[in-house]
């Protein structure tokens, strides 16, 4: 036997021994990392698709495994169970690529067994995978903020027809006075304000995601301030 077939075997014992139940695991050495890591399962199962379907069983439920822990807002954990007899089991989300290692590892899986089953079954957790909700939460908050801004102001305005107190100090007293039109004009440039960077925020997750989560948490703290603002106003008058 040359080397070269000798590595081959040996390479597949190592496979066997990583195989459990639930997936596999990061070593099949007793006391080992006794737990399935996204990235070392994925990888694992990269090389394991070539022997055949030997390990297309362990592969699914390494995927299923990963699928059953995602967090609400998308992310694949990067480790599920524990590293050792003594540690209980758990769930840790402690990587960036976790994420991205589950979703080359479906392609895998279809790509080498010509087995679309769980891509079906998996879909929307892909999906969440792909485009995790803390922007779009974020959003829909700003959104709702600036809903109830407008509420507040039309309630408490729409029959005011006196100028408004806009701004003034404990010293030099009211320094701007405005109008009905005045308010509702900030309103509605705030409302312009959030659709712009929601829109930017989308065109930018696939490429520059920093600027994409900044835009988005912009949008919460400057509706959140334009809250703020109204109900001074209306307090003041």
């Amino acid at each position: 036997m040359n080397l070269t077939d000798r590595a081959y075997r040996e390479a597949i014992k190592v496979l066997e021994s990583c195989a459990k139940p639930s997936g596999f695991y990061a070593s099949g050495l007793p006391g080992g990392y006794e737990a399935t890591w996204a990235r070392d399962s994925m990888i694992t199962s990269l090389g394991a698709s070539l022997v055949g379907e030997k390990f297309k069983s362990v592969f699914g439920k390494s995927l299923k495994l990963l699928a059953r822990h995602q967090s609400a807002s998308g992310q694949i954990p990067n480790a599920v169970g524990s590293y050792n007899t003594e540690r209980r089991s758990d769930i840790t989300f402690n990587s960036i690529d976790s994420t991205l290692w589950y979703i080359i590892g479906h392609f895998a899986y279809h790509n080498s067994y010509k087995d679309s089953s769980l891509l079906r079954q998996y879909a929307k957790s892909i999906n969440r995978a792909f485009r995790d909700t803390h922007i779009r939460n974020a959003n829909i908050i700003s959104l709702a903020l600036l809903a109830i801004s407008s509420g507040i102001g039309y309630y408490y305005l729409r029959e005011v027809d006196y100028p408004l107190v806009v701004h003034f100090t404990e010293i030099g007293g009211i320094d701007f006075l405005g109008t009905k039109t005045d308010v509702w004009s900030i309103l509605i440039s705030s409302g312009a304000i959030l659709i712009i960077n929601t829109l930017l925020s989308a065109f930018f997750y696939d490429r520059v995601r920093f600027f994409s989560y900044l835009l988005s948490y912009f949008n919460l703290i400057f509706i959140t301030l334009i809250l703020i603002s109204i109900s001074v106003i209306i307090s003041n008058n």
